[in-house]
């Protein structure tokens, strides 16, 4: 099969993940309390990040379903297989982090320890670097749901509230107690 390939998408897409990767391994140390010396520094490339990085990979992630689904056509066979797709990661990946991080968590070795309820939870409560997947079978859910000429403005609308969600969240300091 072969897949045409847009280039500065590609493009987009690995700088939208390089961002949210530094974003956590920047959170990561702050809250492990690695290299203190730089936290200052840390917490502003954090905070900065904060600002644009899960809005830029909704966008970027809409842009590919577009051009994916609804400039061709709504193909609903399609969308629940990729819906299918996304369970499937999300369930996987939370349950292997979930066994390593309760294997560690009487070792003091993990930041936020788990329990069992933890476990039985991720229906519900995605685990902290896997609620991207969560949200985004909800948002296909949605658009197999919603009429296609609706679909800007409740992108819109649902794009202005994960910002304003996340400028509450603003700064790193608050959420690392300093």
């Amino acid at each position: 099969m072969t897949q045409n390939r847009i280039p500065y998408l590609d493009a987009l897409k690995g700088i939208a993940i390089t961002v949210v990767v530094l974003g956590h391994v920047l959170i990561g140390y702050m809250m492990a309390h690695i290299f203190t010396a730089e936290t200052h520094i840390m917490r502003t490339i954090y905070d900065i990040i904060q600002l644009f990085q899960m809005q830029f990979f909704f966008i970027i992630s809409g842009s590919v379903f577009y051009l994916a689904y609804l400039s061709k056509g709504i193909s609903k066979e399609r969308i629940k297989k990729q819906m299918f797709n996304i369970v499937l990661i999300y369930f996987i990946f939370s349950i292997f982090q979930w066994i390593f991080i309760f294997a560690l968590s009487s070792s003091g070795m993990v930041n936020s320890p788990k329990t069992v309820l933890d476990l039985l939870m991720i229906p519900f409560v995605p685990m902290n670097p896997y609620w991207y997947l969560w949200v985004l079978f909800f948002c296909y859910l949605i658009m197999l749901k919603i009429p296609k000429k609706y679909l800007l403005m409740l992108s819109t609308v649902l794009i202005v509230i994960a910002y304003l969600y996340n400028f509450n969240s603003f700064p790193a300091s608050e959420k690392l107690g300093g």
